[in-house]
């Protein structure tokens, strides 16, 4: 259980990319859809989403320079890449 608890969040980053493979939701939708019985928190998936959007693995709009700095407000719409999906 504490191994769980401690999870690193590379795991979620990995989770969303295979996923949500080829889909476009919100930042909500993301969160609200994914984080059902898992230990991660909203923050978490903001954090995740920023870091792939700042990698051009993901597509945010509006994008970042659109935004306040290090924000990703829950209307923000995500696109993800086909990466992740065979």
């Amino acid at each position: 259980m504490l191994f769980e608890l401690s999870r690193p969040l590379d795991d979620l980053e990995g989770m969303l990319l295979a996923e949500f493979g080829g889909q476009a939701l919100s930042v909500r939708d993301i969160y609200e859809q994914h984080s059902v019985g898992k230990r991660y928190i909203s923050k978490n998936y903001k954090d995740i989403l920023m870091r792939l959007e700042a990698q051009g693995r993901i597509i945010a709009n509006p994008p970042a320079d659109e935004r306040r700095k290090n924000t990703l407000a829950d209307h923000v719409m995500i696109a993800f890449r086909q990466e992740g999906k065979t």
